[in-house]
């Protein structure tokens, strides 16, 4: 399953025991869970960042991602 709207579809499928125990291990092993704290705020990341760009640049232009959708997409 790709997405969201079809692991819920999925899951509304469930016979209602199913769901209920699905609900139970989502709980057990999902919760509690505390998002990581930046290490570095984000002026020193975006310094990384930087030097990282400079460093690893090809000097070839390249397209840019939203260029690389639109071909994607086919507009």
């Amino acid at each position: 399953m790709s997405t969201v709207a079809q692991m819920e579809s999925a899951i509304e499928r469930m016979p209602a025991e199913d769901q209920q125990q699905l609900l139970q291990w989502l709980r057990a092993h999902c919760t509690n869970v505390t998002p990581s704290a930046p290490r570095d705020g984000r002026a020193v990341w975006l310094a990384r960042l930087a030097r990282l760009r400079a460093r690893l640049a090809t000097g070839k232009p390249a397209p840019t991602v939203e260029q690389l959708l639109d071909e994607d997409r086919g507009e």
